[in-house]
């Protein structure tokens, strides 16, 4: 029954996040879903007879999330060592997955979610909190050692115990910075992980930079990038999330008086909002790894809040200039960056309700707190940088 459970408020919750959702369109889809989930449905039995426990990982959500999860499989290995393995299966994303893990000597495979053909000893999903989809209890008693099987306990107990956390990530952030955690660790129920103490984990790109540099004439710490949209999931022009074009674009002339000689390119999506005045526009022009490559070249990312200061913090720990709005800095923000906001709200107002990507939880206006976040402050904690030769 908690399987099901669990099933179910993850697709709601994935409908949730989409956009044009109604009544009409949701009910169908859900009662698609039950019969789909009926008919598949049978109390698993590990296929494998080693002494081994095979662990099954499914990242979800965006890809921050996936860089998040990253660090958490690494510490998963770490932890456990020999007793497991893991296999990495995803069913979107999947040229992220592969810059994230394949190849990785902690990972045994990595395939598409339709391929799965195993039954495994546990599976484990993960957006903010690590879920357990299914264990075959026999299995694990005979094979895994104590630590490994309290830990799995651990995980399940907290799971019944708490579905409020899994369906509200506001009360899942205010949990986790309560008990001493960031997003970067939030998955660490009880620091079983000791996730906060691994401080040398990365991401790992493949040594190509040199080809993509040439490819887009470019020289690794000699330009600046900017991004200006959030990911798939809230892909909406009136996010207030965003920083406001006219920002960036203001931005770029205050940086241009200080060194006319920096290039700027701006990367993201060919949906994002184009910046006029950048010198390089790679908006949909770049692969993932393309991207990741430019991202970790850059001598400063300057981005509203969202997935590529994830992504530079795992690759690089290279500095950002972040601009928050609803989300909290506190949460959300590396160390290493200028995490700046406007003290409007504090804690950030992200997810207390469905729509708070859209609507101001103050004013009710569609009117971020970002845009008092004026590129003059940007120039002053980023000055340094910009200047540097």
């Amino acid at each position: 029954m908690q399987q099901y459970l669990e099933s179910l408020l993850e697709k709601i919750r994935a409908l949730r996040n989409r956009s044009g959702m109604t009544p009409g369109k949701v009910i169908p889809k859900l009662i698609f879903w039950n019969i789909k989930y009926l008919l598949k449905y049978r109390k698993p039995r590990s296929t494998f007879k080693d002494n081994t426990v095979h662990i099954a990982f499914i990242p979800q959500a965006g890809i921050g999330d996936f860089a998040f999860a990253a660090k958490y499989v690494y510490c998963l290995k770490k932890t456990f060592g020999n007793n497991i393995t893991i296999d990495i299966v995803v069913d979107n994303h999947f040229e992220a997955a592969e810059c994230f893990w394949k190849g990785k000597k902690h990972i045994n495979r990595l395939f598409n979610a339709h391929k799965k053909q195993n039954t495994y000893d546990c599976e484990i999903a993960l957006t903010r909190f690590p879920v357990i989809r299914y264990i075959d209890k026999k299995r694990v008693d005979q094979v895994g050692s104590e630590r490994l099987k309290q830990y799995l306990k651990t995980v399940s107990r907290f799971q019944l115990q708490n579905p409020l956390l899994y369906q509200s990530d506001y009360l899942g952030r205010c949990y986790s910075l309560l008990h001493g955690r960031t997003r970067e660790n939030q998955a660490d129920i009880e620091n079983r992980l000791s996730m906060t103490q691994v401080t040398d984990f990365h991401i790992p790109l493949p040594e190509n930079d040199e080809e993509t540099f040439g490819k887009f004439g470019i020289k690794e710490n000699a330009y600046l990038v900017i991004q200006t949209g959030s990911g798939k999931h809230f892909r909406n022009e009136n996010n207030i999330r965003h920083w406001p074009v006219e920002y960036y674009e203001e931005l770029i002339e205050k940086i241009r008086k200080i060194n006319p000689s920096i290039p700027i390119i701006q990367i993201g999506e060919a949906y994002h909002k184009t910046v006029k005045n950048t010198d390089i526009n790679l908006l949909g022009k770049t692969s993932f790894r393309e991207m990741l490559t430019i991202l970790k070249g850059a001598r400063l990312l300057i981005s509203q809040e969202g997935g590529l200061p994830i992504l530079r913090h795992f690759i690089s720990r290279k500095p950002s200039c972040v601009i928050f709005g609803p989300t909290d800095k506190n949460f959300m923000g590396f160390d290493e960056n200028s995490n700046l906001n406007t003290n409007n709200c504090e804690g950030g107002c992200e997810w207390i309700f469905d729509n708070w990507y859209k609507t101001c939880i103050k004013t009710g206006k569609n009117s971020g707190c970002t845009k008092h976040t004026l590129p003059e402050k940007v120039i002053e904690f980023t000055r340094d940088t910009i200047e540097f030769e």
